[in-house]
């Protein structure tokens, strides 16, 4: 029996673009504490990563972008969310977590209302 609901056909410009932000991993942390800003740049360091900090205000925004690199990124303070258009797909970091970006993922941010303090690196 035909479905009485218009089929949608959405349509993308990369379809390796939405692959690979099929690719993204989020590890959320599950400790009492959530690690140091110390603990995490000598975990970076141990799997051979450059990290480096950055800041922003509340609800700061970055418009989307890619990076010809994998992106690693953890948050340390407050909290984030990125957003990728080419998967439309939404993650909110919290102290803790991290995410891994695939190269050519487009990927845009929104800090949250604390602010944000995070480490990142190119993979």
């Amino acid at each position: 029996m035909p479905s009485s609901q218009p089929s949608v056909n959405i349509p993308v410009k990369d379809i390796g673009a939405l692959r690979r932000a099929n690719e993204v991993k989020l590890i959320r942390w599950r400790g009492a504490h959530h690690p140091t800003f110390q603990a995490i740049t000598r975990q970076m360091e141990q799997e051979g990563l450059r990290p480096y900090a950055w800041t922003n205000g509340p609800n700061f925004r970055v418009a989307a972008r890619s990076h010809g690199y994998a992106k690693v990124m953890y948050c340390v303070e407050g909290s984030v969310e990125l957003y990728l258009p080419d998967g439309n797909q939404t993650f909110v970091l919290r102290p803790g977590d991290r995410i891994e970006v695939p190269p050519g993922v487009r990927h845009a941010a929104i800090v949250g209302p604390q602010g944000v303090r995070c480490v990142e690196s190119a993979r």
